[in-house]
């Protein structure tokens, strides 16, 4: 995976589709209904696909919700040739009723809900906008109002028992209708509705089934619907067990699930809905930078295959260059073929896959079987992917394929996600982000860091990270650099000394070189320094690799550093040696041991000021004053400091006899220029030779990305960075032969 911050590699491992997507009420909804499709509206996902296969460039999303005038004709008009009234009024008394939404009266005639998601509200309004409008609940009761274009009326239903959603992905809810029989009402994932049907239902499941591939080909989340009559003696048989269950001490969501899958059973295929999740204003152009800067993108989804995978597409996060490698689950392929066919992707592409581009889309059970029986493998080859893509994930699924990338690898890993299902994962990655949106605060008050929406990421890791990290090495090699040149002074002058533990600066200089002369410039230096301007950043964002590959920070870096301070360290003592010995001053007195214990403070103070004032990459008002009254805010102290004869009666007036001396003067100056040109000439040789990316960037003259600069970029990225992926440098056109796509119309190398 590839890092930031530490200097390791970064994995972001994101709940995707959701996380990406902007939660909004004007979803694109499709329906399917007792074999019979309806929706005409084109979703973003559709959209994006057809602008960039050519088959529409102008294609734009309808944005404006459901759309299909027949499904109110079919209701309210139906004919002896159609009859599809009865499946469509319990398909929306289904959506009315199966729910946690809280109805809030607004005025006469308006109800807005309050949902746990925003995919339940959607299908509340859905249905009241067909003429079933819930609008009233108590603990025992549900009212849904029915307008059939003529009347409207009242039906009032009796809850019974809920069996909550969990990681069964199906949620229902026992009623005992108007008409005194009790109905269960039930919906949930494909994977998971699909044993309970009726065997009967089998041709209709199958028509359903190829809706569902269609819809999914559309980026748009499917949901399928059941319901069956419940007779009076099987719901009092049940009724105490799930009584108990439901008041259980000890192990309660088991005994809670058993009970539920005792009634969940013998379902009647009433439909399924489709429902589009907007993409976040942003989110493609995001993870195409972040892809660019070489991080590597883990998917960890409850959606089907392809739905993620074309939801991949839209987001930019798979790319007509991507060689697709797809890993169905157990029940499609067995077990040990699924093994099989990992191992000789293992073999195939162990050591070459970050070259090629490669995707990784693998099914949650899948996944589960190989961290059982080849974990190993797994790690090995995922490592090789820049994408991996795991659908139909659990959120415990999900924390331990982060725990298995943060336990397995030096790699830092970052979480992100906005519901509730992403708190385990967020938990367990070393940073975790949430988005706080419509689907709670979870996932925000389990997080290191929170943000509004997906596309604020960019900027979290490729500004605020780049700068943080470029700020952070520079602090902490200075403030080594700068103890070494001061403290070693004393080390020299120890040996002439006898070590007999004479010191040659006043006790407050010493006490106050960290906490107050050198303490500023490196506060400004570590709040406000940018080595590249966010513009040039958002260009290149291959800028970002510079923290994986450790070019602020690193072992040969910190030993140039110190071997720099001790240099300096033995410049401003020999020096001042040479010059101060025996230097006798114009009134016949010599020049003492705190003479020179003034001009070598100062020569410190001056050369590590200069350092860091030479290190700024920014130079800002804050700069300029911080450094200046470091360097004259000790002058003027010392000055102040030298005439209290009472303080330090040897120090008085040392220092207004180095100002009026040239030969101090000339010492600082020659002090300054030893320690500070040859680690700048040389530091310009090595620009000029082996710039980094930084380098080659921040001396462009504009922000803009002109084609020299890209070309300036990318001959240092293949220089130095071989393993950074070239289809991610540059665009590349693509013919459409190479970027169409679908759910099942893969490549035989897709297959592969």
């Amino acid at each position: 995976m590839s890092r930031s911050f530490g200097c390791t590699p970064l994995g972001i491992f994101s709940q995707s589709p959701e996380t990406k997507r902007r939660e909004t009420m004007s979803k694109n909804c499709a329906l399917t209904i007792w074999g019979h499709s309806y929706g005409e509206g084109i979703s973003e996902v559709r959209a994006t696909i057809m602008r960039r296969d050519g088959t529409n460039p102008q294609a734009r999303p309808s944005g404006r919700g459901f759309e299909d005038s027949r499904i109110m004709q079919h209701l309210r008009r139906p004919t002896e040739e159609f009859n599809n009234a009865p499946a469509i009024y319990e398909f929306f008394m289904l959506l009315s009723l199966c729910h946690t939404c809280i109805p809030e009266q607004v005025g006469a005639n308006k109800v807005t809900y309050k949902a746990s998601s925003p995919d339940e509200e959607a299908f509340v309004k859905a249905a009241s906008k067909m003429g079933f409008m819930f609008y009233r609940r108590s603990p025992e009761h549900v009212t849904v109002q029915v307008d059939d274009g003529q009347n409207a009326r009242d039906e009032v239903f009796r809850i019974l028992a809920t069996c909550d959603f969990d990681s069964r992905k199906r949620s229902s809810v026992l009623t005992e209708c108007p008409d005194g029989t009790i109905k269960l009402w039930c919906k949930g994932a494909d994977q998971t509705m699909e044993p309970l049907l009726r065997p009967e239902c089998k041709p209709l499941w199958n028509t359903t089934c190829n809706h569902l591939c269609e819809f999914a080909e559309e980026g748009l989340r499917t949901l399928v619907l059941g319901s069956r009559v419940v007779s009076r003696e099987e719901y009092e048989q049940w009724l105490p067990q799930y009584e108990m269950a439901k008041n259980a001490i000890h192990n309660r969501a088991r005994e809670l699930r058993a009970a539920y899958d005792m009634i969940e059973k013998d379902l009647h295929l009433v439909g399924a809905t489709a429902i589009e999740d907007k993409l976040q204003e942003g989110a493609p152009e995001a993870i195409e930078d972040l892809r660019k800067a070489g991080i590597k993108i883990w998917v960890l989804t409850g959606d089907k295959q392809e739905t993620a995978i074309n939801i991949g597409f839209a987001c930019n996060l798979i790319t007509p260059h991507s060689k697709r490698k797809i890993i169905e689950g157990p029940g499609r392929l067995s077990e040990d073929t699924i093994v099989k066919r990992l191992q000789n992707l293992h073999r195939k592409y162990g050591r070459t896959g970050e070259k090629d581009d490669l995707a990784l889309i693998i099914e949650n059970r899948a996944m589960s079987l190989l961290l059982r029986r080849c974990e190993k493998e797994l790690l090995e080859f995922t490592q090789q992917c820049r994408v991996v893509v795991c659908y139909r994930s659990t959120p415990d699924e999900k924390r331990k394929v982060v725990e298995l990338i943060k336990n397995n690898t030096n790699a830092l890993t970052l979480a992100i996600g906005d519901g509730n299902n992403d708190v385990p994962m967020i938990r367990a990655a070393h940073v975790g982000v949430g988005i706080s949106g419509q689907e709670g605060l979870q996932a925000v008050m389990s997080a290191d860091y929170a943000i509004a929406q997906f596309r604020f990421l960019r900027r979290l890791l490729l500004i605020h990270g780049h700068w943080s990290y470029f700020r952070l090495c520079k602090v902490v090699l200075y403030s080594f650099y700068k103890n070494i040149a001061f403290c070693f002074t004393l080390f020299w002058f120890c040996w002439f000394a006898g070590f007999s533990g004479q010191t040659i600066y006043e006790s407050f200089y010493i006490s106050t070189y960290n906490a107050l002369w050198t303490l500023l410039p490196i506060i400004a230096h570590g709040l406000a320094d940018k080595d590249v301007t966010q513009n040039r950043i958002f260009n290149h964002p291959q800028v970002y690799f510079l923290g994986p590959q450790k070019a602020a920070m690193n072992p040969r870096l910190f030993i140039l550093w110190i071997i720099d301070g001790l240099c300096c360290s033995a410049i401003i003592f020999f020096t001042a040696y040479l010059g101060y010995g025996d230097h006798v001053m114009p009134d016949g007195q010599v020049q003492g041991l705190w003479s020179m214990g003034n001009a070598m403070y100062a020569a410190a103070l001056i050369v590590v000021t200069a350092k860091v004032t030479l290190e700024h990459n920014t130079v800002t008002v804050i700069h300029v004053i911080f450094n200046i009254a470091s360097v004259v805010g000790w002058f003027a102290f010392a000055m102040i400091w030298c005439s209290i004869l009472s303080i330090n009666p040897d120090m008085y007036f040392t220092f207004w006899a180095n100002l009026a001396s040239a030969r101090f003067w000339l010492y600082i100056v020659l002090t300054t220029g030893l320690c500070i040109l040859p680690p700048y000439i040389l530091k310009y040789i090595k620009r000029q030779v082996r710039p980094l990316i930084n380098d080659v960037i921040r001396e462009k003259r504009d922000t803009a990305a002109t084609q020299v600069d890209v070309e300036a970029v990318n001959t240092i990225i293949h220089q130095q960075y071989q393993f950074l992926d070239p289809t991610l440098i540059t665009p590349h056109k693509t013919s459409m032969a190479t970027s169409r796509h679908t759910g099942y119309a893969f490549s035989k190398e897709d297959d592969s």
